[in-house]
This record gives C-alpha cells, structure tokens and sequence, in this order.
C-alpha cells in the first residue's frame, strides 16, 4: 500500500485549507490516503464534508493543547 500523502495546513485560515486541498487533490490523483494537519477548526468541518460528497472517510483527531493545539485528519477516498 502507498504510503500517505501529507499536507501541513497548520497557521491558514478557513476556507484555504479545503481549497488547497481541492487543488491537491486534482494534482496529485484523488484516490489514496492523505493526512492533513490543521490549525483552523472549520478544517475539520468543510475538509471532512467534501471528502463525504466523493465518498471518502475521514478520522479527526485533536494533538496538542492550548496555543499549540491542531487537528490531524486522516483521510482515505476512492474517488
């Protein structure tokens, strides 16, 4: 299996991260798995709701606290 594809999104605002991630994604062939990481809380709300519309899962994951906080999305599509 190949590995993941990963994507540091951590420090930009909503709604950049699901934007670049759009672009990614269309680059780099949508199937796979990709890990993403997120300072931006919207990220775990809009990244995981477009991946559901191509029929992908995404696992959220909050590491860190406080001003070091972020959010680690695992995804892995078909599409």
């Amino acid at each position: 299996m190949a590995e993941p594809k990963y994507i540091d999104f951590k420090g930009l605002s909503c709604p950049l991260p699901l934007l670049k991630l759009k672009l990614a994604m269309k680059e780099q062939d949508y199937s796979g798995s990709w890990v993403i990481e997120a300072t931006d809380v919207g990220a775990t709300r809009d990244i995981p709701a477009y991946i559901s519309s191509l029929g992908g899962d995404v696992v959220v994951d909050t590491l860190g606290n406080g001003e070091s906080r972020f959010y680690r999305l695992t995804i892995s599509c078909k599409a």
